[in-house]
C-alpha cells in the first residue's frame, strides 16, 4: 500500500487498483483511498469473494471451499444427473452477479469518478438449493436433490449491499438470464 501511495502521489496516474485491501476484515488501504481522492485518481478495489480462489480453484484456499459452481452445475444438469448433488444442506446463500455487470459497473464508476468503496453485486440472496432448481429447470428436468453434508460449504451467507452501486449502475443480467 505504501508503494502504491507513492506512485499515486506522483500525479502520473489516472487510475489505481488495489487487490483485497479493503474488506470487512482488512481496511489497510483506507489511507490509500484518501490519497487517490486528493489526487483525483480513480481507484478500484478488486476484491472478489474468495480472493485468488476464483483463479486458482478450491484446492488453493480450502477454507472457502468454492468451486466453479455455475459451470459445474450447468454441466451436471446438461448430463441430467439424478440425483443432483448439492454440497452441504444447500441452504448456503450467495449473491450471484454476471461478469458483464461487474465490468460495466467498474467502467461506469471510473467514468463518473465514484469515490470510496462500492459493493458490486445484486443484493439478491440465492441458496444453492434454489440455484440447483433453476439450473435443472433450464435443462428441462426435475431430479431429486442429494445433499452432501460431509462436503465443505464455506461461509453460510454472503450477499452484498449494492446501495452505493445502484446510485450509478443497475445490473442488467439476471441470474436466470446469465
Amino acid at each position: 500500500i505504501a508503494m502504491m501511495t507513492r506512485y499515486v502521489e506522483t500525479d502520473l496516474f489516472t487510475v489505481a487498483e488495489s487487490h483485497n485491501r479493503y474488506t470487512l476484515l482488512n481496511v489497510s488501504a483506507s489511507p490509500f483511498w484518501d490519497v487517490c481522492v486528493r489526487h483525483g485518481v480513480a481507484a478500484v478495489n478488486a476484491a472478489p469473494y474468495g480472493s485468488g480462489m476464483l483463479a486458482k480453484g478450491p484446492s488453493a484456499y480450502p477454507r472457502y471451499a468454492y468451486q466453479e459452481a455455475d459451470a459445474d452445475l450447468i454441466d451436471r444438469a446438461t448430463r441430467r444427473e439424478d440425483p443432483f448433488d448439492v454440497w452441504g444442506d444447500g441452504e448456503q446463500i450467495r449473491d450471484f452477479v454476471h461478469i458483464d455487470d461487474i465490468v460495466d459497473a467498474v467502467r461506469v464508476a471510473l467514468a463518473q469518478n465514484v469515490a470510496g468503496p462500492v459493493n458490486l453485486g445484486t443484493g439478491r440472496a440465492t441458496s444453492f438449493n434454489d440455484l440447483a432448481d433453476m439450473v435443472c429447470a433450464a435443462a428441462g428436468y426435475s431430479p431429486s436433490i442429494r445433499h452432501l453434508p460431509a462436503e465443505p460449504v464455506g461461509v453460510h451467507h454472503r450477499v452484498c449491499d449494492p446501495t452505493r452501486m445502484l446510485a450509478f449502475y443497475t445490473p442488467q443480467v439476471t441470474l436466470e438470464q446469465g
